[in-house]
This record gives structure tokens, C-alpha cells and sequence, in this order.
């Protein structure tokens, strides 16, 4: 039975998509919630009460629209430029900075080696 309802699911998300694909609309599907631009909802609203409709044949109820918030904030220098060095501050220590670190090292090391042998591995 719980396969039989995650496939209606995967329906009823694929036909909104497909609504608003049809619609010029952008949108990311997230678990059991879709991303749109703001001034969309309306528009996904109705292409998900569409799409339920179609494929459960009856009306869905709705819950409200929640607030997108992000972590991801862009900072900027007095003249609206991109400031990378607030940007690597806050990522300082992440896996990623650790993984570009590790990668710049392994570059800098092979450039004082002989040539024929291997980079080191990455961690």
C-alpha cells in the first residue's frame, strides 16, 4: 500500500510540474513541497489543486504557503561588489574550504616535484 501512495505522489508532483512547465514557470521540487518565485504561488496553487484533482478525483485541502528562508546571505562592499573575504571568513573550516585546501596543497606540492610522479591523494 505505501508503494501504491508514493507512486499517486510522484504523479500528482509530476503533472504540477507539468503544469507549470506549460506555464513558463519555474520550479524545484523539494520532498513533498515545490519552490516557485514568489509572485507564482497562485499559480502553483492551482496547478496543484489541478493536478490532485485529476489524479485522486477529488479537491485537496491546502495548507498555507510557508516563507522560504535561506542561511545563504551575499555580502557586499560599499559599492555593491561581492565581498569574498567576508564570504571565505564564514565558510572558514567547512568541509568544502577543507577540501579546496587540500586540493591547492596537493597542486602546490606536485609543482615542486619531479615530473613522473603522482599527486598525492585528496582527502
Amino acid at each position: 500500500m505505501g508503494l501504491q501512495l508514493q507512486y499517486l505522489d510522484s504523479q500528482i508532483a509530476e503533472a504540477v510540474m507539468l503544469i507549470l512547465m506549460k506555464q513558463d514557470v519555474p520550479c524545484l521540487p523539494i520532498h513533498d513541497s515545490f519552490i516557485v518565485p514568489r509572485d507564482k504561488a497562485a499559480q502553483l496553487r492551482q496547478a496543484m489543486q489541478v493536478a490532485f484533482a485529476d489524479i485522486m478525483g477529488a479537491q485537496a485541502t491546502l495548507k498555507d504557503v510557508e516563507p522560504f528562508d535561506t542561511d545563504f546571505r551575499v555580502m557586499f562592499t560599499g559599492d555593491k561588489d561581492t565581498d569574498f573575504h567576508k564570504i571565505q571568513q564564514l565558510f572558514h573550516g567547512s568541509k568544502h574550504s577543507q577540501y579546496v585546501g587540500s586540493r591547492h596543497t596537493a597542486i602546490q606540492e606536485q609543482g615542486k616535484r619531479k615530473k613522473g610522479q603522482s599527486t598525492p591523494p585528496i582527502m
